[in-house]
Formats: C-alpha cells, sequence, structure tokens
C-alpha cells in the first residue's frame, strides 16, 4: 500500500500528472536517482537495486509510479523486466548537464538538470526547474483566507 498521500491516487494514465503531483513524483530521492541510472542505459529492477543501494521491493514500487505516469517502459526479457525512460521524457544536452523535461498536465515541462559530479566544483548535482509563467500562476491564486463566497 502507498504511504504517500498526493502519489495514492496516481494511476497508470496516458495524460500527464497536475503539477502538484509531479513534482512530488519527481521529488522522491529514489525516484530520481532511477532516472539518473535509466538515463545512462536501460537496467533491471535488481541492477538499478544495487545501483542505487535500496531493496528490490522498493525500487519495484517507485518504478511502477514511474511507470503508472508513462515515465518509464519496462521491456521483459527472460526471467528480467529491463527499465528505460520513455519518450515522454525529453532529453536535451547542454555543457552544464543533461536536462530532462517533464509534462505535466497544465501543458508546461518540470525540467531536471543533472550535472556530472565533476562539474562546476561547489554547485548541487541536481537542480529543479518550474517554468516563470507557473509560478507566477501559483502566486496570483487567491489563499484560501482571501476566497469569499459568492452565493
Amino acid at each position: 500500500m502507498n504511504n504517500d498521500p498526493v502519489l495514492q491516487n496516481v494511476r497508470r494514465s496516458t495524460q500527464p500528472p497536475s503539477l502538484d503531483k509531479l513534482l512530488t513524483l519527481l521529488g522522491g530521492t529514489v525516484r530520481l536517482a532511477l532516472i539518473r541510472e535509466l538515463l545512462m542505459e536501460r537496467k533491471s529492477v535488481s541492477s538499478l537495486a544495487d545501483a542505487v543501494g535500496q531493496s528490490i521491493g522498493l525500487v519495484s514500487h517507485n518504478l511502477k509510479l514511474l511507470r503508472d505516469q508513462g515515465f518509464v517502459v519496462s521491456t521483459p526479457s527472460a526471467r528480467h523486466r529491463y527499465y528505460s525512460l520513455s519518450s515522454r521524457v525529453q532529453i536535451e544536452h547542454h555543457p552544464e548537464g543533461t536536462k530532462l523535461l517533464f509534462p505535466s498536465s497544465n501543458g508546461e515541462n518540470v525540467g531536471i538538470l543533472l550535472r556530472s559530479l565533476g562539474q562546476a566544483p561547489g554547485t548541487s548535482s541536481q537542480g529543479v526547474h518550474i517554468q516563470e509563467a507557473t509560478i507566477e500562476k501559483f502566486k496570483n491564486q487567491p489563499r484560501n483566507s482571501e476566497i469569499r463566497n459568492e452565493g
């Protein structure tokens, strides 16, 4: 059973997730580590578990969450399933690192910039970018205390 309240209602979907669900999905450290591993090559669950230092059960659960949103795909081969990033994830290579773009339901992308560990000493190895229009939209929304009943 999923203990993450934001992700409890995530179902296999052909539609991108809402922005808040997408940020929660990408904010999980295990999921982010899995995405980083799958950027390099397709891997089995056991290889991913070894690579990220987590149990097979935890890795399988997190892969299911990513697969349900269409961000990873699995391919059966003999006794294993191999996972890779899906075409829904746009990959752009830049001098400062690799940028992954994930679509949200409002049509905007959430970008994650993955820097190689040897780049830009003193900077973080990953970052999340939300397009400015999205931030402005959230800033301009009324708070619960400001909402009046017009009825």
